[in-house]
């Protein structure tokens, strides 16, 4: 068990990690890295189950996990700039949260993951923004 924790960690450490975040379990680890292109994994604590959450040609980055741990939110620019997404820890549901022209990035769910703030330019000048945790009733 010692020897497959500290093998797996030395493997993630070698990776270009960017955003790594425990879930709330402790159990799994959520992180980007830089290869070819940003994309967002999971591992767990002991370096198995090495996954990719969602593969997609443009860049993910920045997942935070959900209070409960079965949602990551996480900024994206597959349309074209910054918006956020929410997809299940399994890889399944994914679901853009923001639609604007305007970059919205760096989401954090609330404590009672009902909601979730996020930055945004769409005002004009970079702001905070609260949105429940569909997406909707954005307000700063």
């Amino acid at each position: 068990m010692i020897v497959r924790l500290l093998i797996g960690l030395c493997f993630i450490l070698s990776l270009d990690l960017q955003a790594q975040v425990w879930s709330p379990d402790g159990q799994s680890i959520a992180f980007f890295y830089i290869h070819k292109i940003e994309d967002i994994y999971i591992v767990n604590r002991d370096g198995s189950q090495f996954r990719i959450l969602d593969q997609h040609p443009e860049r993910d980055f920045a997942p935070q996990w959900s209070p409960n741990g079965k949602h990551l939110l996480f900024t994206s620019v597959r349309d074209g700039h910054h918006e956020i997404y929410r997809i299940r820890s399994d890889g399944k549901r994914l679901k853009r949260l923001t639609e604007t022209n305007a970059d919205s990035e760096d989401a954090h769910f609330s404590p009672d993951g009902k909601s979730f703030v996020f930055a945004s330019n769409r005002s004009g000048n970079q702001q905070l923004y609260i949105a429940n945790r569909k997406g909707k009733n954005i307000g700063r």
